[in-house]
């Protein structure tokens, strides 16, 4: 009677686990293949990423040295790839569209959220590195704001110190 409870309760305890143990493995997985994609995106022009993130289908990372910001991110089936040289922005802005909700008490359903380059040629159109947007991405953030203001200091720090040397 013992032993078939023991086994009975290793069987249930191991059925609760196991789609755990797998969610993490396909996480693991993905968080992979964006780090690769963002890796051969440096490389194909003899970058390399000294620091970045992983979230949902995107991935951002920077070669410190070179001062190029990259970005990938799958949306639908398929793959935005962009590559931005730090030495030719003049500032980087967070990006915060959205729509003001409710009556009484006001509040904003963000729609679109991201990080803005502008050059200092004013004939180059800006970039954006889209982070989160509510008709591709969940409907709820989930630390997307965090992660733009982390680079977005990073990028304007970054281009600080390119300006600083310039003087």
């Amino acid at each position: 009677m013992d032993l078939g409870s023991t086994i009975t309760a290793l069987v249930i305890v191991l059925v609760c686990i196991i789609p755990f143990i797998i969610m993490g493995i396909k996480n693991r997985k993905k968080k992979q293949q964006f780090f690769k994609a963002l890796l051969d995106l440096a490389h194909e022009n003899s970058y390399n990423i000294s620091r970045h993130e992983i979230w949902a289908d995107t991935a951002i990372g920077i070669d410190d040295k070179a001062a190029v910001l990259f970005f990938t991110k799958k949306t639908g089936g398929s793959q935005m790839r962009e590559q931005v040289s730090l030495s030719t922005i003049q500032e980087c802005r967070l990006i915060k569209r959205g729509t003001t909700e409710g009556k009484t008490d006001n509040y904003t359903t963000i729609d679109m959220l991201g990080l803005g380059f502008t050059y200092h040629n004013k004939s180059k159109e800006d970039t954006v590195f889209e982070f989160y947007s509510s008709n591709e991405s969940t409907p709820t953030l989930s630390g997307e704001l965090d992660l733009a203001k982390h680079w977005q200091k990073i990028s304007n720090d970054k281009i600080a110190g390119l300006q600083q040397g310039k003087k």
